[in-house]
């Protein structure tokens, strides 16, 4: 008797765990208007003129890691002006915010300046991109999505 509750249980619980796992894929295949956000799609809408090079390419998938979620720590050691600054801390924050319009952004840099620019910056391709931003909260420093999120 004992041993058929727990294939029984077993069985349930399996069923569960799949359920989750249908339910954690479809959310992460949906954003604001119903869609999976792409980066490199994201790009070429905000940004046309952008040049796609091998290593943005690489670049690109493992920030893509980033907004699915199956990446949650990722360091970047680049030379300078390779283009690291704009697609880690100008397009992604846009994306992910598009992606996951209930989840906040945080952006530092090493002078205050230097992050409202990417900030700035990160809005406009939100707005760009088809997200909304929240109307009482539109400042550079802290602007909000209508999902309850921001950066």
């Amino acid at each position: 008797m004992a041993q058929k509750l727990g294939k029984d249980y077993l069985r349930k619980a399996s069923r569960d765990q799949a359920m989750l796992k249908a339910l954690r894929e479809k959310k992460l295949q949906t954003r604001e208007k119903g869609e999976r956000v792409l980066l490199h799609k994201f790009i070429k809408q905000v940004y046309p003129n952008y040049k796609f090079y091998r290593f943005h390419a690489t670049l690109i998938k493992q920030l893509q890691k980033v907004i699915d979620g199956t990446c949650t720590r990722l360091i970047l050691q680049v030379p300078p002006r390779s283009g690291k600054s704009l697609l880690s801390s100008v397009l992604l924050p846009a994306a992910y915010l598009i992606a996951h319009p209930d989840r906040y952004v945080g952006l530092s840099s090493y002078s205050a300046e230097l992050s409202q620019g990417f900030s700035r910056k990160a809005r406009d391709f939100y707005k760009d991109g088809g997200g909304q931003l929240d109307p009482s909260q539109q400042a550079v420093n802290a602007w909000g999505t209508r999902g309850g999120g921001g950066l």
